[in-house]
């Protein structure tokens, strides 16, 4: 008997449309790949399947094709003007679809090499691109002082994967190879079936965050960003994205929970965290952000992170992008007395789903439109390269959350000009 996804892929057509769905020859392509990846063999794909030339140079590869529920189509241009939508092609139903519904308007894009992205997105993200972009490639990432260690474990690795020795660094990088290590075995017992995602979220998503962002042992600096799980939270109800036709079928679709933020503690006596407090109950608002978390109410959330299998009704996409839509109202709201037109601090979402896991950035655009920009891969557990790819950008993102994200949010809520922050 055929699964549901065997089902629902063998019922797409080919279409001659900008998002092509994928056809009975690309369904048996993804199934060799399933087949592949259940024996142990490295996940690779047809070209046929990704229905994109091979091309030299940095445009998209197999490496960074998504698996799990993305695909790029033929047409796809490296060109703003013509970038297409990103779309699911394996889940229940094509939920995708119902963003196009969303008030504001919300466009997905996939410009899939390096120079049309970093051009594309808007000066408060494009640093932090950079750096997610050179982690990607691997040099550096790996921790020289224990180098030996690493090769036993994963041998053929070449010397452009590590830093210079630092000795002042061996404990704590022995410490963080060793969590490696376990979240690796933990992870590789569950194999790369999604219906283990409950237990992954448990004993590997979590641990992996928490070593990007607590780091036990390190004192807590004044100003810090902290992983905060929302399961439980919803948006406040008047930020719930609406939809311009709404299905009985879809209703339950755009207050979903997401499972984690990334939110910036602040000092008490900072000047930004009185310019929020100011702000919130100047328009007597509840929160600064728009969900209902009191343990977050003044510190801004800086990323979305969800991790719902993309074969379960509600596509993680979806979600992030409701969660962002409600984010970028509260943020109008919070600023509807100053004039001027900035836009919106950006903020990027990461699906964490499987052993490969991708960002996105939420970005204003042309007309009030929010656009988002991705698939981006940024490691996973994989093999230990992706590992430290994934340890390496959540560092990153944890840096520009403290600053440069910081520095936005205040000139936002037009408490300070030049991008500087004065926390």
């Amino acid at each position: 008997m055929s699964t549901p996804r065997e089902q629902h892929n063998a019922s797409e057509e080919p279409n001659s449309g900008p998002t092509r769905r994928i056809t009975q020859s690309q369904s048996r392509i993804y199934a060799q790949h399933e087949q592949r990846q259940s024996s142990g063999h490295p996940a690779e794909l047809s070209s046929d399947y990704l229905n994109i030339p091979n091309q030299a140079g940095p445009a998209l590869t197999h490496d960074t094709a998504r698996v799990h529920g993305r695909k790029h189509s033929r047409e796809d241009s490296t060109s703003a003007s013509s970038f297409k939508r990103s779309k699911s092609s394996i889940s229940w139903r094509d939920n995708i679809d119902i963003l196009e519904l969303l008030i504001p308007s919300v466009e997905l894009y996939n410009p899939h090499d390096y120079k049309t992205t970093l051009q594309f997105l808007p000066d408060d993200v494009r640093s932090l691109y950079e750096q997610i972009h050179t982690a990607s490639i691997g040099g550096g990432i790996l921790p020289g002082e224990i180098q030996a260690d690493i090769i036993d474990a994963e041998p053929g690795l070449g010397e452009h994967y590590f830093r210079p020795v630092d000795e002042t660094n061996l404990a704590a990088s022995k410490k963080i190879w060793e969590k490696m290590k376990d979240l690796r075995l933990t992870a590789s017992s569950y194999g790369r079936s999604e219906s283990f995602e409950g237990m992954r979220h448990i004993f590997v998503f979590a641990p992996f965050l928490t070593l990007v962002f607590e780091e036990p042992g390190k004192a807590v600096p004044p100003v810090c960003s902290r992983i905060v799980s929302i399961s439980g939270t919803p948006l406040e109800e008047e930020y719930i994205p609406k939809l311009r036709v709404c299905k009985e079928e879809d209703k339950d679709l755009l207050d979903k929970k997401i499972d984690w933020v990334v939110a910036v503690e602040l000092p008490k006596s900072s000047t930004l965290y009185d310019t929020i407090i100011q702000a919130t109950e100047t328009r007597r608002l509840r929160d600064f952000n728009a969900t209902e978390d009191y343990g977050i109410r003044y510190s801004p959330i800086a990323v979305m992170i969800e991790t719902r299998p993309t074969i379960q009704r509600s596509d993680p996409l979806v979600l992030l992008t409701c969660w962002a839509v409600a984010r970028r109202k509260k943020m109008l709201h919070l600023r509807q007395n100053l004039n001027d037109t900035r836009n919106v601090p950006s903020i990027p979402l990461i699906e964490m789903v499987g052993e490969t896991w991708y960002l996105y950035f939420a970005c204003d655009g042309d007309r009030g439109l929010l656009n988002i920009v991705g698939p981006i891969p940024i490691g996973g557990t994989l093999t230990y390269i992706d590992m430290y790819k994934a340890y390496t950008i959540l560092t990153a993102i944890r840096g520009w959350a403290e600053t440069t994200y910081l520095a936005a949010i205040e000139a936002w809520l037009g408490a300070a000009e030049g991008g500087q922050s004065s926390v």
